[in-house]
C-alpha cells in the first residue's frame, strides 16, 4: 500500500478513543449514543471521531428505521480489514500496511497450515457450538504466535546483517553517498533509476546520478585493489580514469 495510506492509518489509530470505538465496531454495529455510554465520552466527541473514521474509510454508516416509530438512526460498522505493523530499532525501520480480504479467500487458504485447514473445513460444514469455535480460535492463535516468533527471528537477522554494512558505509565521506546507500540497504529491491530515487529522497535526479557514478567508481576501485581482479566490460565501455596506466611503472595504477 502507499505511504499516504500508511500515514493516514497511523494518524487515525493514534487516538485512543478511536481505537476503542473500532474495538466495539468490529464486533457489531453501534449507534453513537451506545458508544458514548460505553466509553464514557460525550456523544458530540464520539460523532467527531466517527467522522474521522468514516472519512478514512475505516467505517461506514447507514440509517436504520427506528423500532419506536421515530426518525431513522445512524448506525456505524467496520468496512475494511487490514494489518498495520511498525518495527523501529537500530538499523531497522519498517511499516507494513496490508489489506486483508473481508471474507474467506481461496488464494490465501493455500498458505494455511494443514491443521488450520481442517479446523476451518470442519466448522464450515455445520453451525458450530460456541466451545468448538473457542477451540478453533485457540489453535489458530497458537499458529499466529508461532508465526510471530518466526517473524521476530527474521527481523532480528535482518537487523544484524544490516548492521554489518556500517564499516563500509562509514567510509563514505559525503552524506549524500551514505544516504543513498542506506536507502538501498533499507529497500534492497528498489530501483536505482535516478528519477525514481530522486522522488523517494526528494533530491534532484542529476545529483542522484552523480552520487551513483561516484559510488560505482568507488566500488570498482575497491574491487580492483582488494581482489587484484580484472574487471570485464563490453568493447564499447568507457574506462574510468583510474584504470588508465600512467607510465607503466610499478604503482602507476591499479593494474
Amino acid at each position: 500500500m502507499s505511504e499516504q495510506d500508511e500515514n493516514r492509518a497511523l494518524g487515525v489509530l493514534d487516538n485512543r478513543v478511536r481505537r476503542q470505538i473500532l474495538k466495539h465496531l468490529v464486533r457489531e454495529p453501534h449507534y453513537p449514543l451506545q458508544l458514548a455510554q460505553l466509553l464514557d465520552v460525550s456523544q458530540q466527541a464520539i460523532v467527531k471521531h466517527l467522522k474521522v473514521l468514516e472519512d478514512a474509510d475505516f467505517v461506514i454508516s447507514e440509517r436504520i428505521p427506528s423500532e419506536k416509530g421515530g426518525p431513522p438512526r445512524k448506525v456505524y460498522s467496520v468496512t475494511q480489514s487490514f494489518q498495520l505493523q511498525v518495527v523501529v530499532g537500530p538499523d531497522i525501520f519498517l511499516i507494513e500496511h496490508r489489506r486483508l480480504p473481508h471474507q474467506r479467500h481461496k488464494e490465501l487458504e493455500q498458505h494455511l497450515p494443514e491443521n488450520v485447514k481442517k479446523i476451518t473445513e470442519k466448522l464450515e460444514k455445520k453451525t458450530p457450538m460456541v466451545q468448538e469455535v473457542i477451540d478453533g480460535l485457540m489453535r489458530i492463535d497458537e499458529e499466529i504466535e508461532a508465526l510471530g516468533k518466526r517473524r521476530d527471528a527474521l527481523l532480528s537477522a535482518r537487523q544484524h546483517i544490516r548492521t554489518k554494512a556500517h564499516s563500509t558505509v562509514d567510509e563514505l565521506h559525503e552524506y549524500e553517498e551514505r544516504n543513498l546507500i542506506h536507502h538501498v540497504l533499507d529497500e534492497p529491491g528498489v530501483s536505482l533509476d535516478p528519477n525514481v530515487v530522486s522522488n523517494m529522497l526528494s533530491v534532484n535526479a542529476s545529483e542522484i546520478e552523480s552520487v551513483l557514478d561516484a559510488i560505482q567508481s568507488r566500488i570498482m576501485v575497491d574491487l580492483s585493489l582488494k581482489s587484484d581482479a580484472v574487471l570485464a566490460g563490453r568493447p564499447s565501455t568507457n574506462l574510468p580514469w583510474w584504470m588508465a596506466k600512467r607510465g607503466g611503472g610499478k604503482g602507476s595504477g591499479p593494474f
